[in-house]
């Protein structure tokens, strides 16, 4: 309405007309544009929502695999050094003249066999 008021010709009166509804059509194209990129903004809100979910899971599944591995090694060392244990428990539970027997003939079958070759390479004889 301003440029109508300030006008002193018809031709001035059309182009002041001609202006204004090149200006509401720039503005309606704009809104129609504005609506576009708001859908738009709402898609992908929504989604970033759900991959910020997604990656929030991820971590936390992350951080409980991790617990769950040093718990597991945790328990690997406990087992191996109960089994050492049993192990030497069980050494120690066998019949103590039956082992110290066992290493007297192997000592003993050892230095024959040492005795036996040395007089053979003594004799020319060989093996």
């Amino acid at each position: 309405m301003l440029r109508v008021s300030a006008v002193e010709a018809w031709g001035e009166v059309v182009f002041a007309l001609g202006l204004t509804l090149v200006e509401i059509g720039v503005i309606c194209t704009l809104e129609h544009t504005a609506g576009k990129l708001r859908t738009s903004l709402a898609d992908w809100a929504g989604k970033k929502a759900t991959a910020d979910e997604a990656t929030a899971a991820e971590e936390a599944a992350g951080s409980h695999l991790k617990r769950c591995q040093q718990a597991r090694r945790e328990l690997e060392v406990e087992i191996a050094t109960y089994q050492a244990h049993v192990e030497d428990r069980h050494e120690r539970s066998r019949d103590l003249a039956a082992t110290e027997s066992i290493a007297m003939r192997s000592v003993r079958e050892g230095y024959t066999a040492g005795i036996s070759a040395n007089r053979g390479r003594v004799q020319g004889v060989e093996e």
